[in-house]
């Protein structure tokens, strides 16, 4: 789902593993702005899920391949909800 090939995605797999580590262990913080890595980390997968079947490139090789992004998917909307949620609630909580 990565539009990069050879070196460019190891490196880009790399740096996007080590940035979801560090909003992981941020997220487990109770500062509000401490965990809005991790939102943005899961609105990009989001982004990232939707936007790869509108590329020119891709292609689903079948009903199975195309189950599995359609779960792939709603699991990042719950992802995303519930970063989303725990981001809202770590404000209020802080300011009470």
């Amino acid at each position: 789902m990565v539009p990069l090939e050879g070196s460019d995605l190891t490196y880009a797999l790399l740096i996007a593993s080590i940035y979801a580590f560090i909003a992981m262990v941020l997220a487990l913080r109770r500062s509000q702005w401490a965990r809005f890595p991790m939102l943005l980390w899961n609105l990009m997968i989001l982004v990232l899920l939707v936007w790869t079947p509108f590329r020119p490139t891709f292609t689903f090789e079948g009903p199975e391949q195309m189950k599995s992004g359609l779960y792939l998917l709603l699991a990042s909307l719950v992802a995303l909800l519930g970063s989303w949620l725990q981001w809202r609630r770590a404000g209020k909580r802080s300011r009470g």
